[in-house]
């Protein structure tokens, strides 16, 4: 979402006045949890980096957003563009951690129970996207495509009526897998891994969780639903299992489900309500499947250590 009014800066509006708090209180807590009491940037590093994201947002993705809007224009091009665009906040990432000279590991982006993690965060956003799914399709056609076509306004509808199916629909998958890709590691750590490594220096676990995310909540410029609740799960999960792996891959499923929604709704135009019941099925099949592999995983493994 592009920053266009004030509501789009509460999460840094926030932030600003719980630094400025924690200054004149001088309110520091010690935390014996060795995650967190190593890692060296606070809220101030925290707004520096959140601000730069979002200026970016506002001067770079603004501008090739309607660049983009071009119906005439090559949908590999389209491609390319914000395939190179959404690369600015891993940049920003890597900047980060080169400034406070630590690895990445220290937020909790690393290899350590990778697999038994990503089946948990499988599990849970099944779940959640199952109940949405199922949910939406009780809606009316008009509150459902306010709702769930939003991100197919990717500017593929004329260029798709131009070229075969299967060519628009792969070249809009490869752009959807990796705008969510790179979107949900960029800003899991940013307005997760790095946000609530910071609170923790002065609150305990469960105000940090909360803050967290309804900052995450925030930076999507309204409020939404599905950001506070899967922002609060993935922020769970980093207290609890010291890793944002969980957290990406909720992140990057809901996005590219949204991706998803947009093709077939906004595009393709299916039948709204068949659309939702067979993707809540979907949804609850992964589910179920992403529990019985991950049930397999820890019985061999002596289960996941958390903190």
């Amino acid at each position: 979402m592009v920053p266009n009014n004030w509501p789009d800066y509460a999460d840094i509006v926030v932030l600003l006045i719980l630094w400025i708090y924690f200054q004149v209180r001088d309110q520091k807590t010690t935390s014996r949890d060795e995650c967190f009491s190593h890692q060296r940037w606070g809220l101030r590093e925290v707004i520096v980096f959140v601000t730069i994201l979002r200026a970016t947002e506002l001067f770079v993705l603004h501008p090739l957003g309607t660049l983009t809007s071009d119906p005439q224009l090559h949908g590999l091009v389209r491609l390319g563009v914000w395939v190179v665009a959404s690369l600015y906040s891993l940049v920003g990432v890597w900047a980060f951690f080169f400034y406070v000279r630590q690895p990445l590991y220290v937020v909790g982006f690393s290899g350590k129970q990778s697999i038994p993690l990503m089946l948990l965060g499988i599990q849970l956003v099944s779940c959640y996207l199952a109940l949405l799914w199922l949910g939406a399709s009780f809606m009316t056609p008009d509150d459902a495509s306010q709702k769930f076509s939003a991100y197919g306004n990717l500017n593929y509808h004329s260029w798709s009526n131009q070229n075969e199916a299967l060519v628009s629909a792969g070249l809009f998958f490869i752009q959807s897998f990796w705008m969510s890709g790179v979107t949900s590691i960029g800003e899991e750590i940013g307005y997760v891994g790095l946000l609530y490594g910071a609170l923790r220096r002065y609150v305990t676990y469960l105000p940090a969780i909360l803050i967290t995310a309804t900052c995450f909540m925030a930076a999507h410029g309204s409020f939404h639903l599905s950001a506070l609740v899967l922002g609060l799960a993935g922020t769970w999960f980093l207290e609890k299992y010291h890793s944002l792996v969980p957290a990406i891959v909720i992140h990057f499923c809901f996005d590219l489900s949204r991706h998803t929604d947009g093709w077939f709704l906004g595009v393709l135009k299916m039948p709204m309500t068949a659309y939702f019941q067979t993707a809540a099925m979907i949804a609850g099949l992964a589910a179920v499947t992403a529990f019985g592999i991950f049930s397999y995983v820890c019985k061999g493994n002596g289960g996941i250590q958390g903190s």
